[in-house]
């Protein structure tokens, strides 16, 4: 975007509706550490080329993310639909 750094956006005035999913079949833990400076999942060093969780088609699970370290971890899912 090129010119003043101000832009007026128009918000709706509502969202579009999302269906709740049934009650999770499959409940997950995800401890995030650090081990030499490396982000570990599980006690694991993070490789973008691994998958920790492969899921079923239509299955609904509930992911729990613990972080007890002073560092950020940023996490998202690739590909699939999540609420």
């Amino acid at each position: 975007y090129e010119g003043d750094s101000e832009m007026e956006w128009t918000l709706p005035s509502s969202l579009v509706p999302v269906p709740p999913l049934p009650a999770p079949s499959v409940f997950r833990s995800f401890r995030l550490g650090e081990n030499m400076m490396n982000f570990t999942i599980n006690g694991r060093t993070f490789d973008g080329r691994r998958a920790d969780a492969t899921v079923g088609l239509n299955t609904v699970e509930e992911w729990e993310f613990d972080n007890p370290t002073d560092m950020d971890h940023p996490i998202h899912v690739h590909t699939n639909a999540f609420q």
